[in-house]
């Protein structure tokens, strides 16, 4: 079943809640199992923007934090059976 914005929005904030916790696990739970995880996914984009921008210059510490470190191993829920 697709979600409305609102509830793909509900669905983002939460994603980030989870992530604030440090549960990653959670936070993929909630997008595998999303009734719409593109539009949850565009919800994240924008929490990822606003945070940017909250970051202001900082944000560029970020981007090279990010930069410096390997690919992360992938988080175990997101994959799907097969």
């Amino acid at each position: 079943m697709r979600l409305t914005r609102d509830g793909a929005w509900s669905e983002s904030v939460a994603v980030v809640a989870a992530l604030a916790d440090g549960d990653k696990s959670e936070a993929a739970e909630i997008v595998r199992t999303s009734g719409d995880p593109e539009l949850v996914t565009e919800g994240l984009l924008h929490v990822l923007s606003a945070l940017m921008r909250l970051a202001g210059p900082e944000s560029g510490r970020l981007v090279e934090f990010c930069r410096a470190r390997p690919t992360p191993p992938p988080i175990p829920v997101l994959l799907s059976p097969r």
